[in-house]
């Protein structure tokens, strides 16, 4: 799963850090607070404490849609994948309008290998935001698990459109080519994908190219 940080602005880190920063500054009684903190402890891989922040801010705030798809997002990271749907489900069941909600669950069912759920939730999230570049890389690799390679390669298509710098995506869009036999534009996607990894410092991105260029290469 990508960074969940990504889903928030800098500016609300900013604000976390401080935080963290100034701990005895912290309101115990603002949910807020203890989200904008957690977060900062998720950035530091410092997940327990981000844990048990984002519970604090449930405690205090049930009905906080947020607080609980950021707990799942730490059950998630954790491998605690039950946990972690049970929170996305509370976190769609109380804003049903959030996208991001829509795509980890879907992340989970296709972990679980319930395809056409993952689908469902991936439609979704894209239905309520059409330029989640993220939604349709997504529903892409379920399309090519389901060998609907087509639909997979539009989805890869419009995901690079709208984030031109996924070299994940890159890289699942060589392996469609790839089995479409269609080998230079499989080639050429690795190597992009390599070449994103290595400028923003993915390890597991470019080993997983590498196999993939040493597969085709061998071919």
């Amino acid at each position: 799963m990508d960074s969940f940080f990504l889903i928030i602005t800098a500016a609300f880190l900013e604000k976390g850090q401080k935080l963290v920063a100034q701990k005895g500054a912290i309101n115990p009684n603002d949910p807020e607070a203890y989200l904008k903190r957690g977060l900062v402890y998720g950035e530091e891989g410092k997940l327990e404490l981000a844990l048990a922040d984002f519970n604090q801010a449930i405690a205090l705030d049930p009905n906080n849609a947020k607080a609980y798809l950021l707990q799942g997002i730490i059950y998630n990271e954790q491998g605690k994948l039950e946990l972690a749907l049970a929170d996305f489900n509370q976190a769609i069941a109380l804003d049903p309008n959030d996208a991001k909600a829509y795509l980890f669950r879907g992340e989970i069912y296709g972990e679980q290998g319930k395809l056409e759920w993952a689908l469902a939730d991936f439609n979704q999230a894209i239905s309520l935001n059409p330029n989640y570049a993220e939604a349709y890389s997504k529903r892409g690799l379920v399309y090519g698990e389901q060998e609907k390679l087509e639909s997979a390669l539009d989805d890869f298509n419009q995901a690079l459109s709208l984030d031109p710098d996924d070299g994940q995506t890159y890289l699942l869009r060589g392996i469609i080519y790839s089995k479409r036999g269609d080998i230079e534009a499989a080639r050429s996607n690795f190597q992009k994908a390599q070449q994103l990894s290595l400028a923003q410092g993915n390890t597991a991105l470019a080993k997983n190219t590498a196999n993939e260029l040493q597969k085709i290469e061998q071919s």
